[in-house]
């Protein structure tokens, strides 16, 4: 087993197929199949089952994925990392957040730090929560933005702000003439949510539960962004983060519904780092301006400092 196959494995897992991995890697499609099958000789388990060019990860290959990828991840951070020490005056700082976060939140503090520091070496990528805190765990990252709190003895966690939930529908909706609306009034009303490995997804479904009522809930969507998009299209109502919702309220692509609940929808956004990184230069100076841009947020961080 040698890095060429396990690269190849997670590179074909990605691609789907046989031929765009080999043309990714810039071989032969002959010699993607030999490095899988020294790899499979290696183990003595399949990993993959093939169907014409595509292929479909066995249990043992699923599973050998989920830890290589990580680990690869990892090591890949860990040479950049080495590199960049060739030069001591280059500050590399990885961030990453989620895919909501990331398109409405994060490019507005970054843009402080952009213009401070333009000679460092930024980079960002999106992940759910989870994964955002598993990078900053193995050091893939040194600063996360995450949805919720996450709790975990080497990792410091600072509040940055509460971001409230409205109801959102297309402009010219019928229940957008109310004054008020109540839980009782989307009975018959086409109702967007969240997958239920969101948080949101089960304090929307809790709401309802509360009051033994059932609505008909259209569809359940991902991300923030996909809910924008149907309900724009006139497609139904959803909660909306107004951190995403902000912009197009103001411009009156989007209205909010004047629902009435008896404790208003927030999640709290944080953000994360090591323990260990808390007091890093580079990482304690964007931890400053991060919190300077969100001035009504207190950190005991920065009181600290």
């Amino acid at each position: 087993m040698d890095m060429l196959q396990l690269e190849t494995f997670v590179n074909l897992v990605k691609q789907g197929n046989f031929s765009r991995t080999a043309k990714d890697l810039g071989v032969s499609q002959p010699t993607v199949t030999i490095r899988i099958k020294a790899l499979e000789d290696d183990l003595g388990l399949p990993l993959i089952l093939r169907m014409g060019n595509q292929v479909k990860l066995t249990p043992a290959g699923q599973t050998l994925y989920e830890h290589i990828e990580r680990s690869l991840r990892v090591l890949r951070e860990g040479m950049e990392q080495c590199r960049g020490q060739h030069s001591v005056e280059t500050v590399r700082l990885s961030i990453a957040g989620t895919p909501n976060l990331c398109a409405y939140v994060v490019p507005k503090l970054l843009g402080t730090i952009y213009r401070e520091h333009p000679d460092w070496q930024l980079s960002l990528s999106t992940a759910r929560s989870w994964e955002v805190t598993e990078q900053v765990l193995d050091e893939v990252c040194q600063i996360g933005f995450i949805n919720g709190f996450y709790k975990h003895p080497e990792v410091a966690t600072f509040p940055l702000f509460k971001d409230p939930f409205y109801l959102m529908a297309q402009p010219g909706h019928p229940l957008c003439r109310r004054e008020t609306i109540t839980l009782y009034d989307l009975r018959e009303e086409s109702l967007f949510t969240y997958k239920l490995e969101s948080n949101m997804s089960y304090m929307i479904k809790n709401l309802f539960r509360d009051i033994n009522m059932r609505t008909d809930l259209l569809m359940e969507l991902s991300d923030s962004y996909t809910m924008k998009r149907m309900i724009l299209e006139g497609n139904g109502i959803g909660f909306m983060p107004w951190s995403a919702a902000e912009q197009d309220v103001a411009s009156g692509r989007l209205e909010i519904l004047p629902l009435e609940l008896p404790v208003p929808l927030s999640r709290e956004v944080n953000v994360i780092t090591l323990q260990k990184n808390v007091y890093r230069k580079e990482v304690a100076e964007c931890l400053d301006f991060l919190f300077q841009a969100h001035a009504p947020v207190t950190s005991d961080f920065l009181i600290a400092r």
